[in-house]
């Protein structure tokens, strides 16, 4: 969890005063050495619940935090942001009205969704820290399953273009050339 922010964990749980600075110290080299993020060691660690470092991430952050996800996200709401931008940066929209919409976030440490999403989506963005476990299996409950790969959008472009060839007759080609 946050493994990208594991420098900024360390100083939430250090400002928050989850942990005495040496058991803090101890899981961060056991952390360095196993490879595993520093949230997630502190976590295993029994010490600090899964839910009081995400309410820390949230307060530090200065964002909300949810913590029971919801089973499902209605329609509406949904609607606002499109499955494949959901996808990009992993959030689901929570509520939105006129002028502002509230995500679920995945990396609430990422800027982009705000800085992208604001223009895109032309709203104000409110993230929402949530348990990023949870989060992936909500993605998929408002969406579906992710349905294209990569061989599928290539291929349809290809037949696009064997579709335009085929429209072209030899005057035409003669013509272009």
């Amino acid at each position: 969890m946050f493994e990208d922010h594991n420098d900024t964990v360390y100083e939430i749980i250090k400002s928050a005063e989850m942990l005495d600075l040496m058991q803090l110290e101890e899981l961060n080299e056991s952390h360095l050495h196993t490879g595993k993020s520093l949230a997630d060691a502190v976590i295993d660690s029994g010490v600090v619940e899964r839910s009081a470092v995400l309410s820390a991430v949230a307060d530090f952050l200065g964002y909300a935090y949810q913590e029971v996800m919801p089973n499902s996200i209605s329609e509406d709401v949904a609607a606002v942001v499109k499955a494949s931008t959901a996808r990009m940066y992993a959030v689901v929209p929570f509520s939105a009205d006129e002028t502002s919409i509230s995500l679920l976030a995945k990396d609430p440490f990422n800027p982009s969704i705000i800085d992208d999403l604001t223009f895109s989506l032309n709203k104000d963005i409110q993230i929402v820290v949530c348990d990023p476990e949870l989060l992936d299996a909500l993605i998929i409950a408002t969406y579906g399953e992710e349905d294209s790969s990569i061989d599928d959008i290539l291929g349809d472009l290809g037949n696009s273009f064997e579709e335009a060839q085929d429209d072209l007759s030899d005057t035409d080609l003669t013509d272009m050339a």
